[in-house]
């Protein structure tokens, strides 16, 4: 039952996190799951508008140790850009770009 629920909150992670559309979209999805190295949460929003899309999520797994990551992604002519930040514990913070 614990790793059907983990399976499923991963798939729907991926589902929702993967979702890039032309017209005006916002989709957020949250959950707490369960497995052999301990219980966490997770939470993400997404919004999409004229082939861009913002979005930000953060995970809190063993320990209480929390992640975050917000960002920016442009859809178009066949390919895609992407910038953001994501944080850690400690305070750590660092930048991706694609």
């Amino acid at each position: 039952m614990i790793k059907t629920v983990f399976i499923s909150s991963i798939v729907a992670l991926v589902a929702f996190g993967s979702v890039a559309e032309a017209g005006a979209r916002k989709r957020s999805i949250s959950g707490e799951f369960s497995g052999p190295r301990g219980e966490g949460s997770f939470s993400r929003t997404r919004a999409c508008s004229g082939g861009t899309c913002t979005g930000s999520g953060s995970y809190t797994g063993r320990a209480g140790n929390t992640y975050t990551r917000t960002g920016t992604a442009a859809y178009g002519n066949g390919g895609y850009s992407a910038e953001g930040t994501v944080s850690g514990p400690g305070g750590r913070v660092g930048a991706y770009e694609k």
